[in-house]
């Protein structure tokens, strides 16, 4: 009997790994989780086992229990990338889930067979990890992505406020209830445990619903932020456009006279005056007009944008660039990844200190059903930020919801994002399915 428990314990820490990995992003190898792991818990089960003795089984023990169990975060902090707020937040979430599903198992297993004590035990330990066990596909595939975009928006603020609520049920959870015992024969502390059971459940909700509620709000503020900017790029490019039609005008009432000028040189035979005159002609700022860029107006005006803003900063900015005008990316889309990319390669560029090594390259082809674009920039050779694999030169507290949304973009059109980079240059590759979007 003693070995089923320790058999279960193991399949219970076994599946809370799990559902970590699950909820949180690793940034260490599996080598490294296992050898961390393994090393953490046998320090744990030592000063548990020391605590035991020394204590016995009373109040103080269970939560000397719980706080050497808590040490597990050591092994959440080295593994995952998330803030510590939010792992926090993660674990205590996990193990209000798996201590819910010990009183359920309790409650059922009690409920039949309360007068077989070592069979009881052994019930409920399987069904807990039954349980668990099948609430795993259930969390990869349908909780897994709104989760973790739970975390990347949901600021620490919030997060700490919501771990209050955990943390509070759980020290009421391990107060009140005997988890050694397992055996809950009175109707009262029956009673008593689904109430708190339903305690836990709907003020969980409540959190979440808070939660979901607040990132809302953020995606809400980062859309309007990007119809914002879009509207800018658009006041730029019409006033660009504008000024151009006038320069236009201006030529063609001044064209007759610049005309008859060159005439009348080159009836005097004066060739070489004449030729001067077409080139001071040809370099007035009259003939200079904005170029387009490419077909697709939205797309047009966020490069001519970025394009204005790196001449103004001595970046060199080169563009080889098929997007047709009808194109299957929603406008607010396309601005969040070219204008996120390219805000990132000017700031990148604008950290250098040599004037001469300041350049963007943009390209863009179309291939099939897809779209790539490829951007090219130079930077000072500082990687300062590391998120899900979307390397940044920009410091944290600057990247974060960028990057994330040009992520989540191209996912949402089945592309995929790149980030490369050798020396001191910076590569961004993005695929987009223009074929298909997935809502």
């Amino acid at each position: 009997m003693t070995m089923f428990i320790s058999i279960g314990n193991l399949g219970a820490l076994a599946l809370t790994i799990l559902y970590l990995h699950i909820l949180l992003s690793r940034i260490k190898s599996i080598k490294f989780c296992v050898v961390t792991l393994v090393m953490l818990n046998i320090a744990i089960n030592f000063c548990v086992h020391t605590s035991y003795n020394l204590l016995g089984d009373t109040a103080l023990f269970k939560f000397t229990y719980y706080f050497f169990a808590f040490l597990n975060i050591i092994y959440i902090h080295l593994v995952f990338k998330e803030s510590f707020s939010k792992k926090v937040f993660t674990f205590f979430s996990i193990w209000v889930f798996t201590n819910t599903s010990f009183f359920v198992s309790t409650f059922i297993v009690n409920s039949f067979f309360a007068q077989d004590f070592a069979f009881s035990k052994t019930m409920i330990i399987s069904i807990r990890l039954f349980v668990q066990a099948a609430f795993l596909p259930i969390l990869y595939f349908y909780f897994r992505k709104p989760y973790k975009n739970m975390l990347e928006i949901v600021p620490d603020k919030t997060i700490n406020i919501m771990c209050v609520y955990l943390i509070l049920g759980f020290l009421v959870l391990i107060y009140n209830y005997d988890f050694n015992s397992m055996h809950l024969t009175n109707i009262k502390v029956l009673l008593g445990t689904v109430l708190f059971i339903v305690y836990v459940v709907l003020g969980y909700a409540v959190v979440m619903i808070a939660a979901i509620s607040v990132s809302k709000n953020v995606l809400l503020q980062v859309e309007y932020k990007v119809i914002e900017n879009q509207v800018e790029f658009q006041r730029e490019n019409y006033k660009a456009l504008n000024e151009a039609i006038q320069n236009i005008y201006a030529l063609r009432h001044d064209a007759r006279h610049h005309i008859l000028f060159i005439k009348t040189m080159i009836e005097e035979k004066n060739y070489d005056k004449a030729l001067e005159y077409i080139r001071q002609f040809n370099e007035h700022e009259l003939n200079k007009t904005i170029p387009t860029l490419c077909e697709n107006f939205t797309a047009d005006s966020i490069i001519k944008y970025y394009m204005s803003i790196a001449q103004e900063k001595g970046i060199e900015f080169k563009t080889q660039l098929t997007i047709p005008e009808d194109i299957n990316i929603n406008n607010l889309d396309l601005c969040v990844v070219l204008g996120n990319c390219l805000e990132n390669a000017i700031e990148a560029c604008d950290r250098i200190i040599d004037p001469r090594k300041k350049y963007i390259y943009f390209q863009s082809k179309i291939l099939g059903s897809h779209i790539v674009f490829k951007i090219t920039n130079s930077f000072n050779g500082e990687i300062l930020s590391y998120n899900k694999g979307l390397m940044s030169t920009k410091e944290k507290r600057g990247h974060g919801i960028g990057l994330a949304n040009v992520q989540n973009t191209v996912n949402k059109y089945k592309g995929s994002l790149d980030f490369k980079y050798s020396g001191y240059e910076f590569n961004v590759d993005i695929v987009m399915n223009i074929g298909v979007c997935s809502s």
